[in-house]
């Protein structure tokens, strides 16, 4: 299996090309967490080329969605080969679990893009409500 990378924005987009299988699974974990551990939080992974997905592949996918939301980040799916879709369909995958799959990676990289910002306002809000007395000229 090869591994493309792409930035989109602050977005990482892995493209996994050929099988995601027992065979090539660890592989594709080890890079991903190599990916996560070097600070990568929000992360598309664009299933279009994957040819062949196993449970061995999904619980990949399992495990980076639980590492990057633990994070604070995120992880979306995108653009479903056929066969990838009848992989998350027979092991009722999509309804186990919370990751968000979008039909494209422009509308993935969006969701993503969108979630960083309400997460930037709620941190900015937090910080807000923190301070005691604030006077209309910022001063405390």
């Amino acid at each position: 299996m090869e591994l493309i990378q792409e930035k989109q924005g602050g977005v990482l987009v892995l493209e996994p090309v050929g099988r995601l299988d027992a065979g090539s699974s660890q592989d594709f974990q080890q890079q991903v967490v190599r990916l996560v551990e070097t600070g990568e939080r929000r992360v598309v992974v664009d299933l279009r080329k994957t040819d062949e997905m196993s449970a061995a592949g999904l619980r990949v996918l399992l495990m980076l969605s639980k590492k990057l939301e633990s994070m604070g980040g995120g992880l979306v799916l995108c653009s479903m080969s056929d066969q990838a879709r009848k992989a998350f369909d027979v092991a009722g995958f999509i309804h186990m679990v919370s990751i968000a799959i979008e039909p494209s990676r422009s509308e993935a990289v969006a969701r993503l893009s969108a979630d960083e910002a309400v997460a930037k306002v709620s941190d900015l809000a937090a910080d807000l409500l923190a301070k005691k007395d604030v006077s209309p000229t910022g001063e405390e």
